[in-house]
């Protein structure tokens, strides 16, 4: 005799297998319906079983009881069988519409998915600070278009904060952002794409005594504006971490950043470039405008005669940056090595910071994704890659989450604009 529990299981045992063939068999008829007026558009179109059949490479046979199905589950006669053929009843044209209408929306769901994943349709969100906004987001969304004219575009500027927040909450699909080289960055909301290190240039004007050949002895006395010891100077990665925070270490494009306090290891999901700071930008540079070519001292890289800019070299000079706090703006990590700018002019928008330069006002720092950027008066210079780290632009995606085809092409894309323009020119 069974004991209750052996009972018991039994019966829940045969429960799960009747409810599973009973889920099968739904699943079946919801696939043999469509099945089913595929079959029975075919034999309206044709008045005949026999056609339908050749045509579909079934046996006559097999359409006949489709038929015979189709009709018992809709509980009306559909056809009228005739000597030569068949012959729909009105119930029949009315279940010809509806059917055709189905199977036309079921094919179009097909084209349309195919076209999503093919990146051949969609809608493209992408948001970038504003040096990659100067040249290479641009370029990229020009080449982007050109390939998937149908994709739609469009374009959300911001700060990093603003950046990443709108990728959370869904407004945007990919967004461009840039670590500090000595305050990398990693949240686990998101998945970095790595594309660019890129180096940090000094900008100053066309009568700076830098920007001549013949200041290529430069003065060695640094003063108290040169790197050394600072007693204030805060340690990398001092300030606190927070769940909910955006890392300062994202520095934005604008050269000012919003204080957060999350750091950690940046996170590559993909290859990227890494230039010679002292090298392609500037040859790349002199390729695109011969006279920003000319004006920007290509010579003075090592190897052609010169050398790099020290920061020892830039003691006493006028700053101008985005910001009064020098540990906000692009020149963070070097004054957490040690360096005091004197900051003497604020100035957070690209265009207004050369007209500053230009004049003879100061001097500051220009990613190199902005170098295509500077006017023909303002001479671009390299600095040493230890004191002025580069920085590493990266594309945010949300993580765990599937990347949509549209973002994977202009990722791809992104790439090779960032690729071409790091070549140096022949």
């Amino acid at each position: 005799m069974w004991s209750m529990p052996t009972t018991l299981w039994i019966f829940l045992a045969c429960h799960q297998r009747m409810s599973g063939m009973v889920a099968m068999r739904r699943a079946n008829v919801e696939v043999v319906q469509t099945e089913m007026l595929e079959v029975f558009r075919e034999v309206a179109r044709q008045r005949s079983i026999t056609g339908a059949a050749a045509t579909l490479r079934y046996t006559q046979s097999a359409v006949s009881r489709q038929m015979a199905a189709l009709e018992a589950e809709f509980g009306a006669r559909l056809f009228d069988r005739l000597p030569r053929g068949v012959a729909l009843t009105a119930e029949g044209h009315c279940l010809l519409e509806h059917a055709s209408a189905v199977l036309d929306r079921l094919a179009s769901a097909r084209r349309d998915v195919q076209a999503v994943r093919d990146a051949e349709t969609g809608r493209l969100r992408v948001g970038a600070f504003a040096t990659a906004d100067a040249a290479v987001v641009p370029r990229a969304l020009a080449r982007f278009r050109a390939s998937h004219p149908h994709v739609e575009i469009s374009l959300v500027e911001g700060l990093t904060t603003r950046l990443l927040s709108a990728l959370l909450v869904g407004d945007a699909d990919v967004v461009l952002v840039n670590a500090s080289a000595d305050r990398p960055f990693t949240d686990e909301r998101f998945r970095l794409h790595h594309l660019v290190d890129e180096p940090m240039l000094l900008a100053v004007s066309a009568s700076h005594a830098l920007a001549r050949p013949a200041s290529r002895s430069l003065p060695r006395d640094a003063g108290d504006g040169g790197l050394g010891p600072r007693a204030d100077a805060p340690a990398s990665g001092a300030e606190g971490a927070g769940p909910d925070r955006i890392s300062p270490a994202l520095a934005d494009g604008a050269d000012f950043a919003e204080p957060s306090p999350t750091s950690g290891a940046l996170v590559h999901g993909a290859e990227g470039v890494v230039p010679d700071p002292t090298s392609w930008w500037m040859s790349d540079m002199s390729s695109i405008d011969g006279e920003i070519g000319r004006r920007s001292v290509a010579d003075s890289r090592p190897g052609a005669g010169g050398r790099v800019v020290r920061l020892r070299d830039l003691a006493g000079e006028a700053w101008v940056a985005g910001s009064a706090r020098a540990e906000e703006t692009l020149l963070g990590a070097s004054v957490r090595l040690g360096f005091r700018p004197r900051i003497e002019f604020v100035v957070r928008e690209w265009t207004a910071k050369f007209g500053f330069v230009a004049a003879g006002l100061g001097v500051t720092l220009v990613p190199g994704l902005a170098a295509r950027t500077a006017p023909a008066d303002v001479v671009l210079l390299p600095l040493d890659p230890a004191e002025v780290p580069p920085r590493t632009v990266v594309a945010a995606t949300l993580a765990g989450r599937t990347v949509p085809p549209v973002v994977e092409a202009f990722l791809g894309t992104l790439r090779e604009e960032v690729t071409e323009a790091a070549r140096p020119s022949a």
